[in-house]
């Protein structure tokens, strides 16, 4: 799991040229909100999500996440989870191994599958 914050494009070139070989994960908490100014192609051909994690609120004057991030996302074929549509998100770690429990507690039946690759669940709220 890589968590960026709200890093935006230079913070995600300078990771790329000092960690590049290191940033590969399977779920990527998407930046800055999904704004346009993170989440980069370039940082997606390095992290290869299998999921894409979008924190953001219901209604948001930014206009987040930005239908620019939306793409790049699907054009990488990353499976993408927005707290606006799903709730809040839990992921639960069973141990150290890495065994993955998911516990969907409400939301769509598309949060649950995507969820099911790395152990999230939906927790419905009022985002």
């Amino acid at each position: 799991m890589l968590l960026t914050g709200d890093a935006e494009g230079g913070e995600e070139a300078w990771v790329r040229a000092h960690a590049d070989t290191l940033l590969r994960a399977d779920v990527l908490n998407v930046g800055h909100h999904g704004s346009r100014t993170s989440t980069t192609p370039a940082l997606l051909d390095a992290v290869r999500p299998r999921l894409a994690v979008i924190s953001v609120g219901r209604v948001n004057t930014y206009g987040h996440p930005s239908p620019i991030t939306i793409g790049a996302l699907a054009s990488s074929g990353a499976q993408v989870l927005r707290t606006d549509r799903s709730g809040t998100l839990v992921h639960r770690r069973a141990h150290a191994l890495g065994r993955v429990r998911r516990r969907a507690l409400a939301g769509a039946d598309a949060a649950r599958r995507a969820g099911a690759l790395c152990g999230f669940g939906v927790l419905r709220t009022g985002c």
